[in-house]
């Protein structure tokens, strides 16, 4: 049997069946439309029957999305105390205050918490109802001393591509607080107890039950894994989990970018630096090597990770502190390393165990390999011994040492051919390189393929 349907009809049912459902994620020309017409001063619903979504989405896109600012406005100063309007302070900032006969909202620099006694704050009542922020509003901006909210689409797709690339990097846990949690989830796993139980006994775990199961899964707890739990052993599992990496804490790169190490670089101009990366094998392998690459000398520390993360970085640091003593401040000033999630602690690379700041650590744009090339150059000659899509599971520090010894003891001709642990030696002394484990090869014994190690 054959249908005909009017083309008004027709339309009516592709409304129908579009009405209210999510067509995948928005793209900035969809948040510039919902900019347009909030400006415009249009609602949720008619803003959603454009873009063919439910209004409930474009009230989470604003919310999620939008931006404050809290600043005046052409010669209007902010201040958004409750009592702006009527009240009769003077001189909070003291008796050389520059304007002693004007009351103090007039410039409004002591009107904060904390700087006045009788200070409230006051927010936009607009602001608690849709739309949620300022585009479309009545009122002269130009008079508004308050906080005031706006959706702009180019930041708020800048936002949304940020939190979604973060949101594929791993877990969304520090370390600091997946050791924490551990150590609450251990003895009670030990006790046979559920995850369900151990949630109600730690309120501190701020996680759903299928969060805690997925992270012990993945490995994210250390100590803790599948075997762990009585019952999960007892079932096949349907695919083997990789350890999850943890999520990039992006607060640790704040004064450590790569245009605040070039001003350092400009003020600092003397002070040699190391570049520091790591080195895989298989993706599947939990081991990886930390190099340190000086570069003015060409010279290399190897150091073996059980496991790439931060905290195993760290103990290196903490170990070459102990065992060089007063030379690790003369050795190490200025690090530049790139963003992954093994190099997000720098503050325990930085302090020593008093709190002072020995050593600066900075960051690579992202993807920017060639911000810090002498290192990436340098690799070259670890993958003759360790080639590429070789297991380094059997490599040991011992190993590591041998493989430092064999590619600091090869001539280089950007060092009028004297080798790096040569130079090395000279500046920072053979005490250093005895400590750590590094021996002088004689330059015809040097071998840089794979049978060093086998």
């Amino acid at each position: 049997m054959l249908f005909s349907f009017k083309s008004g009809e027709i339309s009516m049912i592709k409304s129908s069946l579009t009405k209210g459902k999510i067509k995948g994620h928005m793209n900035q020309s969809d948040r510039l439309i919902i900019e347009k017409s909030l400006n415009e001063g249009k609602n949720f619903k008619e803003i959603a029957e454009m873009l063919g979504k439910n209004k409930t989405t474009i009230s989470r896109e604003i919310k999620a999305h939008h931006i404050e600012v809290s600043k005046g406005i052409g010669r209007g100063k902010f201040n958004d105390c409750a009592r702006r309007s009527n009240c009769k302070r003077r001189k909070l900032c003291g008796t050389k205050c520059t304007y002693p006969t004007r009351y103090c909202y007039s410039c409004a620099a002591m009107c904060s918490a904390g700087a006045c006694p009788e200070y409230i704050q006051y927010v936009c009542p607009k602001l608690s109802k849709p739309p949620y922020v300022c585009n479309g509003c009545k009122e002269d901006h130009n008079r508004c001393t308050l906080t005031r909210t706006y959706y702009r689409a180019v930041e708020a797709h800048k936002e949304y591509r940020n939190i979604l690339s973060e949101s594929r990097q791993g877990a969304a846990i520090t370390e600091e607080t997946a050791a924490k949690h551990a150590e609450l989830i251990r003895p009670l796993l030990e006790k046979n107890q559920s995850v369900y139980n151990i949630l109600l006994s730690c309120p501190e775990i701020e996680y759903s039950e299928k969060t805690v199961y997925n992270y012990i899964e993945q490995g994210v707890y250390p100590g803790i894994g599948n075997y762990s739990l009585p019952r999960k052993i007892r079932y096949r599992p349907r695919k083997k989990a990789k350890p999850a990496p943890v999520r990039v804490d992006r607060k640790c790169m704040i004064g450590r970018k790569w245009e605040d190490f070039q001003l350092y670089r400009e003020e600092n101009p003397d002070i040699p630096l190391i570049e520091m990366d790591c080195v895989e094998g298989l993706r599947t392998e939990p081991k990886t090597l930390l190099t340190l690459h000086f570069v003015n000398l060409k010279f290399q520390f190897i150091f073996v990770l059980e496991r790439k993360t931060s905290e195993n970085v760290v103990n290196i640091f903490k170990w070459l502190r102990l065992i060089l003593g007063e030379a690790f401040r003369v050795i190490f000033r200025l690090i530049l390393t790139d963003n992954g999630s093994e190099f997000t602690n720098p503050f325990e690379i930085e302090c020593s165990d008093y709190g002072e700041i020995t050593t600066r650590v900075f960051y690579c744009h992202p993807y920017s390999f060639t911000q810090k090339g002498s290192c990436e150059k340098n690799h070259e000659e670890i993958r003759y011994i360790l080639p590429k899509g070789t297991s380094i599971q059997h490599v040991t520090q011992q190993d590591a040492n041998l493989i430092m010894s064999h590619i600091n003891s090869l001539a280089r001709a950007s060092l009028g051919g004297r080798t790096p642990y040569e130079r090395f030696a000279q500046t920072y002394g053979y005490e250093v390189l005895q400590k750590i484990g590094i021996k002088s090869i004689p330059s015809k014994d040097v071998n840089l393929t794979p049978n060093l190690i086998r």
